[in-house]
């Protein structure tokens, strides 16, 4: 499954549309009677076509595995809930609370003394609570992809910042200031692609990250000095031939653009 955000969103936004109608096929099937012609009225009055509607029977099985995947991926503490709705394989006996969406599909119907006990009218709510399940999932798009690239891009800088380390102990000292600069500069730019900030400079420098970054509210004021401060330092390794970088003003370096990549986010 990708993670790009618009994909993942119209794709669940695709489901969750599925989702609501299978929901209204499937109470509109159960309905009988008198009761069936009054959905009938009330749906086509509201723009739907109840000839229109999917063919539940043939169309959940397909939605279900679709939806599956996603409560798993960006869900997964309602994973077992929303399997439980479809089949149950620890219940003892068939009654409304433990009828199932599957059972609704094969047609299931308990009666006793010739009297309906329990039909697929009780799966009803089911398909609802499954439709909101998956919703819930949308809602958390955002925040998951994020968490996940945002620990992708961790082993990448946590990677990259131990090649400097390793240039500052042997001496490179501007090597390992040059590439603590790069590392610090795609963070903070990714930093503010999260947040929508957008730069009008086709080559923005740490400092104007920086910059829009503390006007956006994202970084606090003592913040936005140790940036620019770190800006200064990678200034020193990469621009400044006049003067030579420390030892100490390259370890200032690596130790401060490690920390920002932790924690601003």
């Amino acid at each position: 499954m990708g993670f790009d955000v618009e994909t993942v969103k119209n794709d669940l936004n695709r489901l969750l549309k599925q989702g609501n109608q299978l929901y209204i096929a499937l109470a509109y099937k159960s309905e009988s009677g008198a009761k069936k012609e009054e959905a009938r009225k009330y749906l086509e009055k509201n723009g739907i076509d109840v000839k229109k509607l999917p063919d539940f029977k043939t169309r959940y099985e397909v939605w279900y595995s679709e939806a599956l995947q996603y409560i798993k991926t960006f869900l997964p503490d309602r994973t077992n809930d929303f399997v439980a709705l479809y089949k149950n394989e620890k219940r003892k006996e068939i009654t409304f609370a433990s009828y199932t969406i599957s059972d609704a599909i094969i047609g299931l119907c308990m009666t006793r003394a010739g009297r309906v006990e329990v039909d697929e009218s009780a799966a009803v709510p089911k398909m609802q609570q499954q439709v909101s399940i998956l919703e819930s999932a949308l809602k958390l798009v955002d925040s998951v992809i994020y968490s996940i690239q945002f620990s992708v891009r961790a082993e990448l800088f946590d990677s990259e910042l131990g090649a400097a380390n390793e240039l500052l102990k042997a001496g490179f000292l501007r090597a390992s200031g040059a590439m603590c600069g790069v590392i610090l500069e795609k963070h903070l730019s990714e930093v503010c692609a999260r947040h929508k900030i957008s730069l009008r400079k086709k080559s923005p420098t740490i400092n104007d990250y920086n910059e829009e970054l503390k006007n956006a509210g994202v970084t606090d004021l003592p913040t936005w000095r140790y940036i620019q401060l770190l800006g200064d330092l990678r200034n020193l390794c990469c621009h400044d031939k006049k003067s030579e970088p420390t030892k100490d003003q390259a370890k200032d370096l690596l130790d401060g653009t490690t920390k920002i990549c932790k924690t601003v986010y």
